[in-house]
């Protein structure tokens, strides 16, 4: 029969462990929740190849201008994809060609 003694305002066994009620008996055990990067191998949409890595994966969603909708409220996003900077940047290069062209320069 296990001993129980009052100790720093608690109810504890020889062991310090605490005295448990009933309900407190029928929970699971408490323990931090964890969310690994890891995943079944997965193909991605964008390019064909197979991931592993939850963080790899949404690099490259994130490269091609892709949203990962899932449960979550949809959000603007507050700055372009890589994809769309990249657009970006081509069509001001064209327009600098363009631009230096008329100009009598030619285009770089």
């Amino acid at each position: 029969m296990a001993k129980f003694r009052y100790r720093n305002g608690r109810v504890v066994d020889e062991d310090g462990m605490p005295m448990l009620n009933q309900a407190e008996r029928a929970m699971e055990p408490q323990a931090p929740y964890m969310i690994g990067d890891s995943q079944p191998h997965l193909m991605s949409m964008t390019n064909g190849k197979m991931y592993d890595s939850k963080s790899e994966m949404r690099k490259e969603y994130r490269r091609a201008g892709v949203i990962e909708v899932g449960s979550d409220v949809q959000h603007k996003r507050s700055e372009p994809s890589i994809a769309e900077k990249e657009a970006a940047k081509r069509k001001r290069q064209a327009s600098v060609g363009r631009a230096l062209s008329k100009a009598g320069f030619g285009a770089p």
